[in-house]
């Protein structure tokens, strides 16, 4: 019951978006909105700010890509496993996974536990190698957020927002053109490397 809930508010959410979108002119492909898609400007904004947002760091290679989750989304969890074979010793790729707490109430909570942990890369593996698909929830147990934490995963939330939809995950890079892309929604697995080859 639980997850038809959170599944009927997810996708009203989205269903939400797309109604706006379309009457604003804009098209939804699978690299992401068209048309109505923040500009350059708004993009180039939000990968600046992105630097100062509170994230988990996984991988040292100079190519970044930043992911914001919830750590109860299961199409988080299915791009997490894909990326898996991306992230060997002497991957060129850093991915910067930057949590969110919109989901569920429980999201802000588990998002909290995983920036506070002692070991913050480890909470968010614990959360994902423990996501449970039946109820669609993260493996960890909620934290009460600090005024402090929580801010920071309030902010975490504008950024999203500055990307022009409120759904998740959402993939934010700049490109070897130098261009702000992002890629809301979990890739085709088949499409998940030709994307990060874009990644400068």
């Amino acid at each position: 019951m639980l997850k038809m809930f959170k599944a009927l508010c997810l996708f009203a959410l989205v269903l939400a978006t797309w109604a706006s979108a379309f009457a604003n002119g804009s098209a939804f492909s699978g690299s992401g909105w068209a048309g109505g898609s923040p500009g350059q400007k708004a993009l180039l904004s939000a990968f600046a700010h992105a630097r100062g947002a509170g994230f988990v760091a996984e991988g040292r290679g100079a190519r970044v890509v930043y992911i914001f989750f919830d750590p109860n989304c299961p199409y988080c969890d299915v791009l997490y496993a894909e990326l898996r074979r991306f992230v060997s010793a002497g991957s060129p790729y850093q991915f910067r996974w930057v949590p969110v707490g919109i989901l569920d109430p429980s999201s802000l909570g588990k998002a909290a536990a995983i920036l506070g942990a002692a070991d913050p890369l480890k909470a968010f593996h614990e959360n994902e190698a423990k996501f449970n698909r039946r109820t669609d929830s993260g493996g960890i147990e909620e934290d009460l957020p600090s005024t402090r934490r929580e801010a920071q995963l309030r902010h975490n939330e504008a950024l999203l927002r500055q990307l022009g939809i409120m759904v998740v995950p959402a993939m934010l890079f700049r490109d070897t053109h130098g261009t702000v892309q992002v890629i809301h929604g979990a890739p085709a697995p088949s499409d998940v490397a030709s994307i990060l080859e874009t990644v400068r």
